[in-house]
């Protein structure tokens, strides 16, 4: 049996077409709260950016650190879509995703924040505060906000989380959003001149940011995802997951903020490097391995629904088995380049993209749909381009 055969008899098959993801739903309550809140929170953010102090004496710190981290979220983003491997996600649930973590999670995580540690100064001594109520109140207020931000996404009607790495790519975005707004409020706040917009960049952004805010949220996301999508398992295993991979994400943003190895290690550069190793290397590790998981069941998903739903002659088996992975793809256009020449294998390059264009439009619309058979189209003016080579 093959490889797609195998995945059609063990995967249940997708609900049918519901349309092209997106956020915007006017009947949707959740839609209306979603633009109300992202609305209300701009607002803040950005009263908060226009009103800071440095921004007065020099507008330049502003705009360089917009530009900055604009493209440090840009090249994130980039790299988040790399990973995609079968469907592209709606670039309009990808905004609300980062918005929300920008916007709504930053500005009511900063007003949280600050009442636990009021909190905390009444209730104990003085130096707890200090020492462990940055820890407490961030990982649990921050990460609840952003976690909120996936749930309204999985609500809208439209919006079709239909595996664990969609969980995990509007997480990755909603995390991404936070940190890159709050790394920005924390530039233009406490800069005070262009040298510190560079190096609050380099520091917030490469050293500490390769495995912060993204990274939690990515992990929290993907717990969600699989409790919608995982319908062939009992909720309890499913509530478990998502459950346990917040609990992961949370002790993960607790330990990078809590003071104990900071001053085991003691002050120097290299003891700042080794701890940020230590707290950090831990998270991008269980990332990877959530992904990897989740990508088993992605394909799985995607596998089940060719095998049982694509025209042969659009998709054969043998192409199908190529588009499982990137090893896969690549090793088909050097085969075609070998026998037909380069023009030949970036054909094969084309053919391949129009291919899971496709798929995913008869997932999404049905077989019949404009995009669909616009697809086809190019799929079989593609095949005759490379016999033809």
């Amino acid at each position: 049996m093959s490889t797609v055969e195998q995945a059609t008899a063990t995967t249940p098959a997708p609900a049918a077409p519901t349309g092209r993801p997106t956020i915007v739903d006017p009947r949707s309550f959740v839609f209306w709260l979603l633009v109300a809140v992202i609305g209300y929170s701009a607002i803040h953010v950005f009263d908060a950016v226009t009103s800071a102090p440095t921004l007065e004496v020099n507008p330049a710190i502003g705009w360089l650190a917009l530009v900055l981290w604009g493209l440090y979220a840009a090249g994130f983003l980039l790299i988040v879509y790399y990973h995609q491997l079968f469907v592209r996600r709606s670039p309009w649930i990808t905004l609300a995703a980062v918005l929300w973590g920008g916007l709504v999670a930053t500005w009511f995580a900063g007003k949280a924040n600050a009442a636990v540690q009021d909190i905390f100064d009444h209730w104990f001594a003085l130096d707890f505060n200090d020492r462990w109520g940055v820890a407490i109140s961030a990982a649990t207020n921050e990460e609840s906000l952003k976690l909120l931000g996936v749930v309204v996404l999985v609500l809208l009607p439209l919006a079709a989380v239909r595996s664990t790495l969609d969980g995990w790519f509007y997480g990755m975005m909603v995390g991404l959003g936070f940190q890159v707004f709050e790394d920005y409020l924390y530039t233009i706040q406490q800069s005070g001149d262009l040298g510190d917009v560079v190096q609050f960049l380099w520091l917030r952004g490469f050293i500490a940011g390769l495995w912060a805010h993204a990274i939690y949220t990515g992990i929290v996301g993907a717990g969600i995802g699989y409790f919608v999508s995982r319908r062939d398992r009992s909720w309890v295993e499913r509530l478990g997951v998502a459950v346990g991979l917040f609990a992961t994400a949370w002790l993960l943003h607790f330990f990078w903020d809590t003071p104990f190895l900071n001053d085991s290690l003691g002050d120097s550069s290299a003891a700042f490097f080794a701890a940020v190793l230590i707290k950090g290397v831990p998270a991008l590790v269980i990332l990877l391995l959530v992904v990897r998981w989740g990508r088993s069941h992605e394909r799985g998903v995607w596998s089940a629904f060719v095998g049982g739903a694509i025209d042969r002659d659009l998709v054969s088996e043998a192409e199908a088995k190529a588009l499982l992975d990137r090893k896969g793809r690549k090793h088909a256009r050097k085969e075609v380049r070998a026998a037909k020449g380069r023009r030949a294998g970036r054909l094969q390059k084309h053919l391949q993209y129009a291919q899971l264009r496709y798929i995913q439009s008869v997932s999404e619309e049905g077989a019949e749909s404009a995009h669909a058979v616009s697809d086809a189209g190019d799929i079989r003016e593609l095949k005759g381009a490379i016999a033809a080579a």
